[in-house]
């Protein structure tokens, strides 16, 4: 303890100790029966001057003799546990150079990179940017060293090598001071990150790569979290990331979405949506749908997915278009292309419908025009079909709510009346007789046969009753013919003497020559 605290006053304790062990010795031979005090008379000045100080010479001699050991000792495990950290890492370049950039240590790592770089061999004591074979590397390297000796310490990453032959590191420079203080040598240590480099590098033009194909794809995509309330409630979703599809489907900025929640975006946003992206987000349960938007007044075919949990992505899909012409081809699978009215198809559907016992008695009016054929070989089609539409103008007004009106043919319609007595079918085709007697298209007069039948009880066949009713228009179309025959010969001659004014002097001349 002592030699360890006071190691200035080493000599003196050891003096110290010399006379203690002396004065020990002469107080020992006290135990010799013979007169023991001459004998001590005798020796002890010159033991107490001798001993003291031999022992003192001795102790510092074996004193020092152990701390060269001693300092040899930690010198050679100091440099054994230098060279084990230099060449221990083997993935990781060592190496120390003094203040003249001379390679004083370096590891077997350092050694190999140099080699496959540049073919050459390290030794020590040599300059080190000798090494380096091309000039970039070299002037950088030798900036990061005089910045590392100037500040202690210095990092970065460098690239050594040619095109095809590169290593990229990431380097630690540390400088080393003598007991002064000023930076005699430096250190290094490397680290080659050029497998990481080159991962980074395809991550980032993979990564480039998808963000064009996702930026010009035509669907859209969009990214979106969900957000809780105070209980831990979804409440709404926030937009994350979307594409420039997905802006344009739905007509709002990017700008005006990203970090924003769906309601402050889009303050009219039907819970739908919500409800069916919840499902996706926390249930991690992909859907796909088709919907119509309101907000935009669009319709989307959905695909949603939850890439994480309270995560969920949307592709959309404008089927707009789509969605139209399948309505459209629907609608024309039912409806009648001219007038708008149900056809045969939807006719037969609902005869089998009202076929029932809870619609009796269901009553038939069954429609044919008078003279159609007529009329489209003098006027044309176009007039035709002016006759046609007329009809059936008129008689959608006089379908009342639960009718079902159908055109069946070219020149004939039909009208279903659910529990509707005969009695009250007559009435209203009575009233509808006297609108259509007033009608005239195209300077042609119009003109219609009805008949009547009713179902009123459920074993009548509904073939007999629709037979019945046919057999009652057929038999007025008899009655009307001739008369509607002869005014449309009359229109008919009228329109040709408008038109060709001498035609009709030679048509009385012909026939008085008749």
């Amino acid at each position: 303890f002592r030699i360890q605290k006071r190691k200035r006053y080493l000599g003196v304790e050891y003096f110290v100790f010399g006379i203690l062990a002396t004065f020990l010795m002469l107080a020992a031979q006290l135990t010799i029966p013979t007169d023991p005090w001459t004998h001590i008379s005798n020796i002890i000045l010159p033991v107490m001057l001798i001993y003291p100080l031999a022992t003192m010479l001795v102790s510092v001699a074996i004193r020092n003799k152990k701390i060269r050991m001693d300092d040899a000792i930690r010198l050679e495990n100091s440099e054994k546990m230098l060279a084990a950290s230099i060449q221990g890492p083997k993935d990781v370049i060592v190496y120390i150079l003094d203040k003249d950039f001379k390679l004083l240590r370096f590891n077997s790592a350092l050694e190999k990179a140099f080699w496959n770089l540049y073919q050459v061999r390290l030794e020590t004591g040599t300059y080190f940017l000798d090494y380096l074979l091309d000039t970039k590397s070299k002037e950088v390297l030798r900036s990061n060293l005089t910045k590392a000796l100037e500040t202690g310490s210095y990092s970065g990453q460098q690239t050594y090598g040619f095109p095809g032959n590169r290593i990229h590191i990431e380097f630690f420079l540390t400088a080393i001071y003598d007991d002064e203080g000023k930076p005699y040598a430096v250190s290094s240590i490397d680290i080659d990150v050029t497998d990481t480099q080159l991962l980074q590098t395809r991550l980032k033009q993979s990564e480039t790569q998808y963000r064009l194909l996702i930026e010009n794809m035509q669907l859209g995509l969009a990214l979106h979290e969900f957000e809780f309330d105070t209980k831990g409630e979804p409440v709404t979703y926030r937009f994350l990331e979307l594409n420039k599809s997905y802006e344009e489907m739905i007509g709002i900025k990017r700008e005006q979405l990203i970090g924003k929640t769906v309601h402050e975006a889009i303050p009219n946003v039907d819970p739908f949506w919500i409800e069916q992206y919840k499902q996706v987000a926390l249930e991690g349960k992909a859907l796909k749908f088709e919907q119509y938007s309101t907000e935009f007044g669009k319709y989307f075919q959905v695909n949603a997915f939850s890439p994480q949990k309270n995560q969920f992505a949307v592709i959309l899909e404008d089927i707009s278009t789509q969605k139209t012409d399948e309505e459209r081809i629907k609608y024309l699978s039912t409806h009648d292309f001219l007038t708008g009215l149900q056809n045969r198809t939807s006719y037969e559907h609902d005869l089998i419908k009202y076929n029932n016992l809870d619609y009796l008695p269901l009553s038939f009016v069954i429609a044919d025009i008078n003279g159609l054929k007529l009329a489209n070989d003098a006027f044309g089609h176009k007039v035709g079909d002016a006759i046609i539409v007329a009809i059936a103008d008129i008689l959608k007004q006089y379908v009342r709510e639960g009718d079902s009106l159908s055109r069946i043919g070219g020149d004939e319609f039909v009208i279903l009346m659910p529990n509707t007595e005969q009695e009250v079918a007559q009435k209203v085709l009575q009233k509808l007789v006297k609108h259509i007697e007033k009608i005239v298209v195209h300077s042609v007069d119009i003109s219609v046969s009805f008949g009547i039948a009713s179902k009123t009880h459920p074993e009548e066949k509904i073939e007999d009753v629709l037979k019945a009713a046919e057999t009652d228009m057929y038999a007025n179309k008899l009655y009307e013919i001739s008369s509607n025959r002869s005014k449309t010969i009359s229109t008919i001659l009228n329109t040709l003497y408008v038109k060709n004014p001498r035609e009709e002097r030679h048509t009385a001349r012909v026939s008085i020559l008749c």
